[in-house]
């Protein structure tokens, strides 16, 4: 069997997963959470896109024409609001760990900050939880088929 390919199954699915955790991130963030930073600027709070969440962090995107850089800085700390209703939210503390320019889905140029969790906030536990949630959803959750017709009493 010389130049046989070998597939790795458990490599192929980990990659499944991974797509359908990516898809389901941008329904989700882009759909129903809110998110803010908090920048101590008089108490004003910035929006900010949610690109991606890890257990240990997160990627936000913020439009370069926003000009993030005067408010964020490498090594920078602040609190980042994750709302899930219009009035409610998680505040987890992050500090930025790296930074890169690049172009959006959209053709603009956005700056993507790479955000560490504090483990140490009070609510970390809930973020885990949430950053959880999204893995097993991702992993556990089936993708319809075909058009099913739903009815309703």
């Amino acid at each position: 069997m010389s130049g046989a390919k070998i597939f790795d199954l458990a490599e192929k699915r980990k990659e499944k997963i991974e797509i359908k955790k990516r898809q389901f991130e941008r329904v989700l963030f882009d759909e129903l959470i809110g998110t803010y930073t908090e920048i101590n600027d008089n108490g004003t709070i910035y929006p900010v896109r949610l690109v991606n969440v890890s257990p240990t962090g997160c990627l936000i995107e913020i439009p370069k024409s926003h000009n993030p850089d005067k408010k964020i800085k490498m090594g920078s700390e602040f609190d980042l609001r994750l709302y899930f209703t219009k009035k409610s939210y998680l505040t987890i503390s992050v500090q930025i760990k790296h930074r890169k320019q690049e172009m959006s889905e959209q053709k603009s140029e956005v700056i993507h900050y790479g955000a560490e969790f504090n483990q140490e906030s009070a609510s970390f536990p809930a973020v885990r939880s949430f950053v959880d949630f999204v893995y097993r959803f991702a992993e556990y959750s089936l993708v319809e088929k075909e058009e099913n017709k739903a009815f309703f009493f």
